[in-house]
C-alpha cells in the first residue's frame, strides 16, 4: 500500500523535525540559562531559574540599592514580544513623580487625567513628560545633574521610567549575554546613586554651564577617581572633549609634511569596512582614519535613529544646537559578530514635528572614534 507507507514515511519526517527543533530550543535556553547565572553570580545577586509559568528573574543589592531582572512578555500571537527588564530603587527623593520620554502621542496624556508639568528648561522639556502633582517641589528634585541623567536614561531606554526613587527600563528582547546584563545593570546603579543622593557633580556642572571647562574636567575627574561613577564618567569624557575641541588650532604650514595615502575610494561601505571592518585596534583606526579619510568630503545616507537638542556637547562644543545621528550601516568585525556603525551631524533643524526616517549627509570626515557601536563626525 503506497498511500499508507508514504504516509507514515511523511509523518515519521515530521515528527523527526518536531524533535530537532525542540532540541535546539533546549540548548538555547539553557545557554541562555547558564549566562543569567553568570551574571547574577558576577553582580552578587540572588538567580530564580525560569519554570512552568514563572520567568528567570535575578534580585539582590548592589551598593546597598534594590536591584531586580527579569524577563517577560507581552501581547499575543503576532504581537507577541519578549523583554528584559531592570529596576533599580533608591531611598525616596523629592516629590512622587514619574518622568518618561515625550513622543508624538505625549499630548494626549491630559485626555486620561494625567500631567506634564512644564519646568522651564526647554530641552528637558522637549524630551521628557513629568507626571507629578506636587509641580512646585519639582525645582529642588531636578537639579542639573538629575535631569542629565534623566535624558541620559531616556535617550538610551526610550521606554524606561524614573520615579522619585526607582529607574525602570526594558529592552525588546530576552538578553543573551551575561557581559551586556552586567554593564546595563551596573549602569543604572550609578544612575541611581545620582538620583538618590546630592552629588558633588551639582556644582562641577555649574562650572560646565558656566563656560569654565577645564576646572570642571578637572573636578569631575578628581570625583570619579574618588568614587568611580559610569554616568560621571561620560560626562567628563563629554567636557574632556569639548575642552579639546576649544584648543587652537596649530600652525602646520612649517612642519614637515608626512606622505598621505591616497583617498581611492571613498564609498560609504567601503570606508566602513576599511575603518572598523578589519580587526584594527583603537590606535591603528585613528592613524588610519588621520592619514587616509580625515577632511575628506563625502555624501552618505542612512538611517535617523536619534534628533535631540543639546546645551552642551562634547563632539560640537558650547553653543547649542541639534545633534543627529544617523546609523550607516554595519561590517563584519570578527568571524561571528557585526557592529553598526553610526555618524553624528549637528543641525539646525528643531527637534519640533516628526522625526525623518532617513539623512543625507553632505559635509566632510572629522573624527573617528572606535567604540562598541563606531561613529564619525561629519
Amino acid at each position: 500500500m503506497p498511500f499508507v507507507l508514504t504516509l507514515m514515511a511523511s509523518v515519521g519526517v515530521f515528527v523527526v523535525a518536531i524533535l530537532a527543533i525542540y532540541q535546539v530550543m533546549v540548548r538555547l535556553h539553557k545557554g541562555r540559562t547558564v549566562n543569567w547565572q553568570q551574571a547574577a553570580t558576577s553582580l552578587g545577586l540572588q538567580f530564580q531559574a525560569p519554570r512552568m509559568g514563572r520567568p528567570q528573574h535575578m534580585y539582590g543589592h548592589i551598593d546597598g540599592l534594590k536591584v531586580s531582572i527579569w524577563s517577560y512578555t507581552e501581547g499575543t500571537g503576532d504581537n507577541r514580544a519578549t523583554y528584559t527588564g531592570y529596576q533599580v530603587k533608591h531611598a525616596p527623593v523629592g516629590p512622587p513623580v514619574s518622568l518618561s520620554r515625550q513622543t508624538k502621542f505625549s499630548f494626549m496624556r491630559s485626555l486620561v487625567g494625567k500631567r506634564d508639568v512644564v519646568i522651564g528648561d526647554p530641552l528637558f522639556d522637549n524630551q521628557v513628560v513629568v507626571d507629578t502633582d506636587n509641580a512646585e517641589q519639582l525645582a529642588a528634585f531636578l537639579t542639573p545633574i538629575r535631569r542629565s541623567a534623566v535624558v541620559a536614561v531616556l535617550t538610551r531606554w526610550p521606554r524606561a521610567e524614573i520615579t522619585h526613587d526607582s529607574i525602570s527600563v526594558s529592552s525588546s528582547r530576552v538578553e543573551k549575554s551575561s557581559v551586556l546584563i552586567e554593564d546595563t545593570t551596573r549602569y543604572l546603579v550609578d544612575i541611581a546613586k545620582v538620583m538618590g543622593a546630592p552629588s558633588a557633580a551639582e556644582a562641577i556642572l555649574q562650572q560646565r554651564d558656566d563656560g569654565d571647562l577645564a576646572a570642571s574636567v578637572e573636578a569631575l575627574h578628581e570625583l570619579n577617581e574618588a568614587e568611580p561613577n559610569q554616568f560621571l564618567a561620560d560626562i567628563e569624557a563629554e567636557a574632556v572633549a569639548s575642552t579639546e575641541l576649544r584648543q587652537p588650532e596649530r600652525d602646520q604650514s612649517a612642519e614637515p609634511v608626512a606622505a598621505v595615502e591616497a583617498v581611492v575610494d571613498l564609498d560609504q561601505q567601503a570606508v566602513i569596512d576599511d575603518l572598523f571592518g578589519t580587526g584594527r585596534r583603537g590606535s591603528d583606526v585613528d592613524t588610519r582614519f588621520n592619514t587616509v579619510y580625515r577632511s575628506a568630503p563625502v555624501t552618505w545616507t542612512g538611517t535617523v535613529t536619534s534628533v535631540r537638542p543639546f546645551r552642551v556637547d562634547a563632539d560640537f562644543g558650547h553653543i547649542a544646537g541639534t545633534k543627529v545621528v544617523v546609523d550607516l550601516g554595519e561590517t563584519a568585525t570578527s568571524k561571528y559578530t557585526t557592529s553598526r556603525i553610526e555618524a553624528i551631524s549637528p543641525s539646525n533643524r528643531s527637534t519640533g514635528g516628526p522625526t525623518p526616517s532617513r539623512a543625507r549627509l553632505v559635509g566632510t570626515l572629522v573624527i573617528s572614534q572606535p567604540l562598541p557601536t563606531s561613529w564619525c563626525v561629519i
